[in-house]
């Protein structure tokens, strides 16, 4: 399965990362201040849409998968964590 490490800060997609190489489509519902070209409609909603290929980075992606699997013993304490707003 391909998997994909989404970076964000300050609410904005700073990079998209995958351990190969895998088309990225951003969908944006603030489409506040985007540009014409950037605009499209989904289901009858207006988003701004950014169209990009991810960064191939293996060894980063293992790490931060890595890493979020050490922080559930299983998936209980996932479901317990995300009712708790914890996640």
């Amino acid at each position: 399965m391909n998997r994909i490490v989404i970076v964000i800060e300050g609410g904005l997609v700073q990079s998209v990362m995958s351990d190969e190489k895998t088309e990225v489509l951003v969908l944006d519902l603030d489409t506040e201040g985007a540009d014409a070209a950037e605009l499209i409609r989904v289901s009858g909603q207006d988003m701004a849409a950014t169209h990009s290929e991810s960064v191939v980075h293996p060894s980063l992606v293992d790490e931060a998968f890595e890493a979020y699997g050490q922080c559930y013993d299983d998936d209980q304490d996932r479901e317990s964590y995300a009712a708790e707003g914890r996640i």
